[in-house]
Order: C-alpha cells, then sequence, then structure tokens
C-alpha cells in the first residue's frame, strides 16, 4: 500500500480538507484510498490524526510540550504519551493490512512540529518501512493573508490578548524557506509536492478540486465541506480580546460570538479585520529572503509565486534573488492582459 501524507499547514484549509475527506471516507474507498478516523479519549477531532504526531514524538523519545495538545488527546504524562502510541500504532498496522491501495493522512501539527530533533527523517522512515511509496503534500499561503488568519484564529480560540500590529511585530517572520527546504532535504524532491493556495478558492471548491488532484482522486458527487473556521470581524476581535484578557463579564464571554454574528448579519455589513498598507508592507519585507527562495527553485515559471494580488515583485525581492544568474532567476515576463490589469488598479489606488 502506498501512502500520501498532507502536511496541513494551519490556516491553508487544513480542516476543509479533512472534513472533506471525513464525510467522503466510503466515496473515497471505492476509488481505492483510505482515511481513518482515530477516535482518542480526549476531545480532540479525530479527522486530524494527531496521532501521528504522537507516535513521532514518542519515537525519539521526547515529550509533547503543548498544553493543549495534550489535554485534547488525555495526554497526562511521558507513560500515558507511550500508551497512546503504541495503540495507535497498533490500530495503524491493522488498517494497512486491510483493503486498500493508497493511505491517506492528514495532520496540520506535522508541518512545523516534525522539523525538530531530526523528525522529519524519523517520520519518512517509519512510514517508509509500512508503505511501499510515501508521498507528501504541502499548502502555502501569502505571507500576510496567512498572519491575519492565525491571528483571527488565535483570537478566536482564546489563546491570544495582544492586538494585531503586537503580533505582526513578534511573529512576522513566516519563514517559508526554512519551512520548505527542511520537507524538501527530509523526504527528497521527487516526494515533496509544494501547491500554492489561491485565494480565490474561498468562494467554490477549488482547494478541494486542487486537492483531489494531488492525490490522484475523482471528487466529483462527492459532498463538499463548506466553510469551515471562518475568520472573525474587527468587532468580533475586539470583544475577544476583552474576553481573553479577562475584562468581559462572564455572560459575554460565553455568548459573544453568536450575539455578534447575530447582530452583524441582520443589521450591518460585518468589517473584516484587516490589515493596513503598512502591515502588509511589513509582512512581504520581513519574507522577502524567503518567498524569493521558494518562488525560484520551486516555481521559476510564474509571473508572481502567490498571484496577482501580491504587492509589486520589488516590495518583497530579496538582495539575494536580484544578484542571481539571468537562468536561475524566475521568469517576470507577464501576459498583456494581467498587466494591463495592474496597471488600472495602480491608477485606482493613486
Amino acid at each position: 500500500m502506498k501512502a500520501i501524507v498532507h502536511i496541513g499547514c494551519h490556516k491553508t484549509g487544513t480542516t476543509a480538507i479533512q472534513t472533506w475527506l471525513g464525510i467522503n471516507r466510503a466515496a473515497l474507498s471505492a476509488q481505492g484510498f483510505r482515511y481513518d478516523r482515530f477516535d482518542g479519549k480526549g476531545w480532540a477531532s479525530p479527522t486530524n490524526q494527531g496521532q501521528f504526531v504522537i507516535a513521532l514524538f514518542t519515537r525519539f523519545g521526547k515529550p509533547i510540550g503543548a498544553a493543549d495538545f495534550n489535554r485534547s488527546h488525555a495526554i497526562r504524562d511521558m507513560e500515558s504519551q507511550i500508551a497512546i502510541a503504541r495503540k495507535f500504532e497498533s490500530d495503524l498496522g491493522a488498517a494497512i493490512r486491510a483493503d486498500g491501495d493508497t493511505y491517506l493522512i492528514s495532520c496540520e501539527h506535522l508541518s512545523t512540529w516534525a522539523g525538530g530533533a531530526g523528525g522529519i527523517g524519523i517520520l519518512d522512515a517509519w512510514l517508509s518501512s509500512l508503505f511501499c511509496e510515501v508521498r507528501y503534500v504541502m499548502y502555502l499561503r501569502r505571507p500576510d493573508i496567512w498572519l491575519a488568519s492565525r491571528y483571527s484564529q488565535g483570537v478566536k480560540d482564546g489563546t491570544l490578548t495582544v492586538s494585531l500590529a503586537e503580533y505582526i511585530r513578534q511573529h512576522k517572520h513566516c519563514r517559508y524557506g526554512r519551512l520548505v527546504s527542511g520537507w524538501a532535504r527530509g523526504v527528497g524532491r521527487d516526494r515533496f509536492d509544494l501547491r500554492i493556495f489561491d485565494e480565490t478558492w474561498l468562494q467554490d471548491d477549488g482547494l478541494i478540486d486542487d486537492f483531489a488532484a494531488a492525490i490522484g482522486a475523482d471528487p466529483r458527487g462527492m459532498k463538499p465541506p463548506g466553510r469551515r473556521n471562518l475568520s472573525v470581524t474587527a468587532a468580533e476581535a475586539e470583544t475577544a480580546l476583552r474576553r481573553n484578557r479577562g475584562h468581559a463579564a462572564p455572560l459575554q464571554a460565553a455568548l459573544w460570538p453568536r450575539a455578534l454574528r447575530w447582530l452583524r448579519n441582520r443589521w450591518s455589513a460585518p468589517q473584516k479585520l484587516a490589515l493596513s498598507a503598512e502591515q502588509t508592507a511589513e509582512i512581504w519585507q520581513a519574507n522577502a529572503a524567503g518567498v524569493a527562495w521558494v518562488h525560484r527553485n520551486f516555481f521559476p515559471g510564474r509571473a508572481a509565486l502567490f498571484g496577482f494580488a501580491e504587492p509589486p515583485r520589488a516590495v518583497y525581492e530579496s538582495p539575494v534573488d536580484k544578484a542571481a544568474p539571468a537562468a536561475a532567476r524566475p521568469d517576470r515576463r507577464r501576459a498583456p492582459g494581467l498587466q494591463a490589469l495592474r496597471t488600472g488598479l495602480q491608477a485606482l489606488r493613486k
């Protein structure tokens, strides 16, 4: 049996992909794919398959230091972590021996947590011992939109108490170059499929169609996942921050999401939580080298890595990229229609 591992980077449609996999298990099985729900003792989502991280950390003898993750998977100490890992590996072995041509894995914690202590190599060696072939799929998103989405999620979850401006100051370096190069080296470029998240996918099923193409599935006739993990509005973020800082009344803290959505849906258009032009420029400048490296090494034929809506090339082009030999630099020629659209947008901004 082969395996395809979705390295689910946070806020790149991972929940939607996992939901789609979960609600279409029967249809996927008919096409030779197997996707298992591993229900644990905690309250973690069974479609996120966090047990792969538990088994990985246990294999290199390291406790998982994330309190929220441990609570959601009923991990109390290293002994309970080892017990969960052993049971999971036993269940996984039984699943592999069952029917199916391709085993599907999706875990959003793998994208970052597997990078330490040689975790990528240990993960790949372990999975390669179980499957005859292992491939990896990862999505990258525009750094400014990705950071804003992560901030929204943290505010909504109650884990953030800082303003958006302070969050950007602390976390503006996305380190895409380090993330992508680590996985490409760890598993090999030939087995690493890096894909770019298209923001227009938020309006349709484009993400599912793209992921289905990546794994070789036919999504026609399958159930759509619907919109998941919607970002908070500016008003919701303000109320959530007061709650997170302990200044909200208990009733407000419990009812604020439903109350605000009910009001905004009936009497006013919601004001989205948005970055200022200065914040956007700050993020792009901070990620210049990483974005340019990914562009140059993985998508040299694309005029722009994340599409025409990103800032002009000069904003994020790094000195290294500017100094690169002509043969190694990406093709920056743009289609006439796209160039005209860029020119028109720039004129409107003025």
